[in-house]
């Protein structure tokens, strides 16, 4: 269920409800046949995103200079607000456990915002949120039967904790080009400009030797400049 409204003409915004059951989910079994249809789950959340658009007059001249200057600056501004509530999770018929799905998501948020700052150049960011992946935890160990001097995980409820959440900004100032028959943008990036170290997944490791585990986070880019040049012809 969803509803679009245009506020002005560099305005607008739209949200969106939904749910969704799931039924004959695949879950695997120790005995007898491997896997079976014996789960079911659901999925339901909002959505929201609100968009501005930059004035498509802003250099022609028409009328500008009677408008104030904050009224010159949001013409010049364009960007967007995305953001996601969501849940989704799992009921296995076969032992009764009701657990979160592995990629349970409940927030997701972007926002990018750019600034026209003359008609060729433009300079912006983008800044990306978004929870963690649910994992299961270790709580212990036990011997392995079949191996002596070896060990098993003892694991905790299933998709019982959560990474801790992910996020990055992004930072860019490109320029038009115009050579002839060539068309395209010259381009300054700065990946995670704040040099966020975290994936927002994780991941156990075994020690080599022992029966310990580390917990790690799972490998994200680190603060990485790059330039480039997109053209078309």
């Amino acid at each position: 269920l969803g509803v679009n409204h245009d506020a002005s003409a560099t305005w607008s915004w739209n949200a969106d409800l939904y749910y969704k059951r799931l039924r004959d989910l695949i879950v695997d079994v120790t005995t007898g046949e491997q896997y079976l249809n014996r789960a079911v789950g659901r999925a339901y959340g909002a959505e929201l995103m609100i968009n501005k658009r930059s004035d498509p007059n802003l250099f022609d001249g028409s009328g500008k200079s009677k408008l104030r200057w904050l009224d010159r600056f949001s013409d010049r501004i364009y960007g967007w607000l995305a953001l996601s509530l969501s849940k989704s999770d799992r009921h296995n018929e076969l032992n009764g456990v009701d657990s979160r799905f592995e990629f349970d998501t409940p927030i997701i948020a972007n926002f990018v915002m750019n600034y026209r700052i003359n008609r060729n150049w433009d300079a912006g960011l983008r800044w990306n949120l978004r929870s963690g992946l649910p994992y299961t935890r270790i709580v212990g160990n036990q011997p392995n039967p079949n191996f002596p001097g070896f060990y098993l995980p003892v694991y905790g409820d299933l998709n019982g904790a959560r990474a801790s959440p992910y996020h990055r900004l992004d930072l860019r100032a490109e320029r038009k080009l115009d050579l002839g028959r060539f068309h395209g943008i010259a381009y300054v990036d700065i990946i995670n400009a704040y040099a966020r170290s975290n994936g927002g997944a994780v991941q156990y490791k075994p020690k080599p030797g022992t029966s310990d585990y580390t917990l790690e986070e799972q490998d994200s880019l680190p603060l990485l400049p790059s330039i480039g040049i997109k053209l078309t012809f």
